[in-house]
């Protein structure tokens, strides 16, 4: 008989002092719901971590979405009643971005979301890159406010039953229906987690999730329409116009991590 020894190893995971970029899935459910499956559904090909590139050019980041599926336009969310939005014009989201480099490994997910969801996403990152100044090759985390207003942000099977990754039929891999995942990543919590997900409370009493380990008082970047931020507490903040291509009047909230709830 063979005697077995069992060693635990112990992983400590690092806080992560990344900047932070956080989205309000309650204005962008779809949008989040495709950054989300990104993060956590794709068993680890993607994370919540990117790597900013935003002085890329036209031509790099057109090849990024080419790649992606989201070029040439019009594409399968522009479609009439042949596409995946039933008739409906939306505009194709993709994950990773295509101002980051991750985009350059292919893969990417995409799906069709509303325009104006697709918009304030556009804005809310040049926004961050621009307010941040951000360089190339800068690693920075995801972060998403209100996590349970979209799927796969957050460790919960839909209310109709199934599995926590599984396909909703409406994100792609190119034109082809990407496949559920073997599992959320986290799968358990005796095992080390590919892509983590935190659940936080911040001093502007909202939760938020990420797949980034914060230390208490971190802050967390997100944008809003400057309108949204009128009677509320007034926390430290800062405001940046947003021009260029997605012409929308948003303002920079800078809020921090309260503590950590799981």
């Amino acid at each position: 008989m063979k005697a077995f020894l069992i060693i635990t190893l112990l992983v400590s995971v690092a806080i992560s002092q990344n900047p932070v970029l956080s989205f309000d899935c309650a204005s962008i459910p779809e949008v989040c719901t495709n950054m989300c499956w990104g993060v956590h559904c794709t068993s680890g090909t993607f994370s919540g971590t990117l790597t900013a590139d935003p002085g890329a050019s036209s031509s790099v980041k057109a090849a990024r979405r080419r790649a992606a599926g989201c070029l040439p336009s019009p594409n399968q969310c522009s479609n009439t009643a042949a596409g995946p939005n039933q008739g409906q014009g939306l505009n194709c989201d993709e994950f990773p971005f295509a101002s980051t480099r991750e985009a350059d490994q292919g893969g990417q997910n995409i799906r069709c979301v509303p325009t104006t969801q697709n918009s304030q996403q556009g804005g809310t990152i040049n926004g961050f890159y621009r307010s941040t100044g951000i360089a190339a090759g800068t690693a920075f985390d995801l972060a998403f406010l209100t996590p349970t207003a979209a799927r796969y942000c957050v460790n919960q099977a839909p209310a109709g039953g199934g599995a926590v990754c599984g396909n909703d039929g409406k994100i792609f891999n190119k034109n082809v229906l990407a496949p559920d995942a073997a599992a959320w990543t986290p799968r358990s919590k005796r095992v080390e987690a590919i892509t983590p997900m935190y659940l936080y409370e911040t001093e502007r009493g909202e939760q938020v999730s990420s797949a980034s380990l914060f230390e208490v008082g971190r802050e967390l970047w997100k944008f809003v329409p400057r309108n949204d931020t009128l009677g509320k507490i007034s926390f430290a903040a800062r405001s940046a116009d947003m021009g260029g291509d997605d012409d929308l009047d948003l303002e920079l909230v800078v809020d921090r991590v309260l503590k950590r709830l799981e």
